[in-house]
């Protein structure tokens, strides 16, 4: 029987397959399986030096099975013995219809849920163009994020020349002050939206008011968003001020003097306005919502599509080692 074969066989309703599975399952218990089909009924005798314990063997068998998710098995009957002994100690006997048509109605919905949504997004909108919840989070968490600007912009440029100069006291003032505080910040004030309009549900052992990951995960990448962002509009502004220099310098001294002169007052300004709250009207904040709607659509990209093919890529490897360990044994 070859390795990649054994989980197709078995859920084809090959015995000698089904065996072997539950055997390596139950090899640490020193219990061995043997398999019968008999008019829809999966039949299993389990043997061992003394009776296999019965509750602990039926859980696991019933788990396999399951999984397995053979159509035409419509009931199981397990036996359990000593070796030697010519009939069983005891008997145990489960029906699979009902769990195979919930496992099969609940997959079908779901999957038939999410081609559904998928097909409808990719046909309203375009992936290239930020999603609704993309510019949301832009237009909204920007403004709220916008206080802590010059602490995360000071921390970003302390971090690269902490690092550039090799400064380790630097580098920690620049992330603790710089970066993690205003991300600390963010997050509190996703983690309480998230509890007024979300009504988060799940089973948390800690206080209701300390962040969850997905709330912390949102205020670190915050923080990037409003650091990246800022970088890109001084970028920009800083080329139109190159240009804008050269036309009226010949000399390269006199004109990158006159560029970073211009920078460096653009960023005065950007900082200054922020600080008064008179930034809706400006052509960087135009820019800097736009910067950061693609990030968002990013990060919800990478979130949607990514890593579910990351974990279908992880569950099948750990599927075909199982697979391999299963046929070796």
């Amino acid at each position: 029987m070859t390795q990649p074969n054994l989980l197709e066989l078995a859920k084809q309703g090959d015995a000698q397959a089904i065996a072997s599975i539950i055997n390596y399952f139950l090899q640490p218990k020193g219990i061995t399986a043997k398999v019968l089909f008999k008019d829809g009924c999966l039949q299993i005798m389990l043997e061992s030096s003394q009776v296999p314990e019965q509750e602990s063997s039926v859980t696991l068998i019933r788990k396999l099975i399951i999984k397995l998710n053979i159509s035409f098995i419509k009931s199981v009957k397990i036996y359990g013995k000593k070796l030697a002994q010519s009939s069983a100690a005891w008997t145990d006997y489960f029906n699979l219809i009902p769990e195979n048509n919930e496992i099969k109605k609940h997959s079908s919905i779901l999957e038939a849920t999410k081609q559904k949504k998928s097909r409808t997004l990719s046909q309203i909108w375009p992936i290239w163009f930020p999603y609704p919840s993309s510019w949301f989070w832009a237009i909204v968490l920007v403004p709220i994020a916008f206080p802590g600007t010059r602490l995360i912009v000071f921390g970003s440029f302390g971090v690269l020349i902490s690092v550039w100069v090799n400064i380790p006291g630097l580098l920690i003032f620049s992330i603790f002050f710089g970066l993690l505080i205003p991300s600390f910040f963010l997050a509190f004030i996703y983690h309480i939206c998230w509890f007024i309009w979300q009504k988060d549900k799940s089973n948390r052992k800690l206080a209701k008011w300390i962040p969850s990951l997905k709330s912390l995960w949102s205020g670190f990448y915050g923080t990037f968003v409003i650091g990246i962002s800022f970088l890109i509009i001084l970028t920009v502004f800083s080329e139109l001020a190159f240009f804008d220099c050269k036309s009226y310098y010949k000399i390269s001294e006199y004109f990158y003097s006159c560029a970073g002169y211009l920078t460096r007052g653009i960023a005065k300004e950007i900082f200054y306005s922020i600080e008064t709250n008179n930034f809706l009207n400006k052509d960087w904040f135009i820019i800097w919502i736009i910067t950061a709607a693609y990030l968002y659509q990013l990060e919800l990209l990478a979130r949607k599509r990514l890593l579910p093919q990351i974990k279908i890529f992880l569950r099948n490897f750990k599927q075909k080692n199982v697979r391999i360990q299963v046929a070796e044994y």
